[in-house]
């Protein structure tokens, strides 16, 4: 089985298939490895999951989107990133406006989203901290 996302990305659960989990209900399986055992084999998942799935999903494609833009039309750079966001060198003689514009791109809705709301936010610090 697999899942288009909004970007055209796929995600894919192998053999997925009906079953009854381990307290009688149904359920669904498919093939992957075990986050415990390391080794493949049936992995058990039920429709929240799958949910929860798509929107992680959907939230890197639109972070990946902004990282490229960022990059490419901004020209800064990337240094890494932590889940939802992004560490970059900015030039201390126009901070204020590169900031603005970090902001803008994160903002920026991707042409495969229209209508979904995305806002950024972001600080200057000579080092990397958590807000």
């Amino acid at each position: 089985m697999t899942i288009a996302l909004p970007s055209g990305r796929l995600i894919s659960y192998p053999d997925m298939q009906p079953c009854t989990n381990r307290f009688g209900n149904a359920s669904l399986k498919y093939r992957g490895v075990n986050q415990e055992t390391h080794k493949w084999g049936w992995i058990e998942t039920y429709g929240g999951k799958l949910t929860e799935n798509v929107i992680q999903a959907t939230a890197r494609d639109c972070l990946a989107e902004t990282m490229t833009e960022i990059s490419d039309s901004l020209h800064l750079p990337i240094i890494f990133h932590v889940h939802d966001e992004i560490i970059s060198e900015i030039d201390t003689d126009c901070q204020d406006e590169q900031m603005a514009a970090i902001k803008d791109a994160f903002a920026k809705t991707p042409s495969w989203a229209p209508g979904l709301p995305l806002n950024g936010a972001g600080y200057i610090t000579p080092y990397y901290k958590k807000d």
